[in-house]
């Protein structure tokens, strides 16, 4: 529908579609039979990140950040 000023994206449900939907108690309680569901316009690439981290590759590199150096 539209991106509000705090970044996020805002997505309706067609009423037309899930008026007659059996399972619309699942997803929505609302009169007007709209679902409404906001996303931020960042989280595609937070989702990517997170997919990352947990390759083992990265997971030994995140691990080695806890290491600390010692100073003389």
């Amino acid at each position: 529908r539209t991106t509000n000023r705090d970044g996020y994206r805002e997505y309706r449900s067609d009423p037309r579609v899930c008026v007659n939907c059996p399972t619309r108690h699942l997803c929505t309680h609302s009169k007007d039979c709209v679902k409404t569901v906001q996303r931020h316009i960042w989280k595609d690439y937070e989702d990517l990140a997170d997919d990352v981290r947990y390759t083992p590759k990265y997971q030994r590199l995140y691990k080695r950040r806890k290491e600390t150096i010692e100073r003389v």
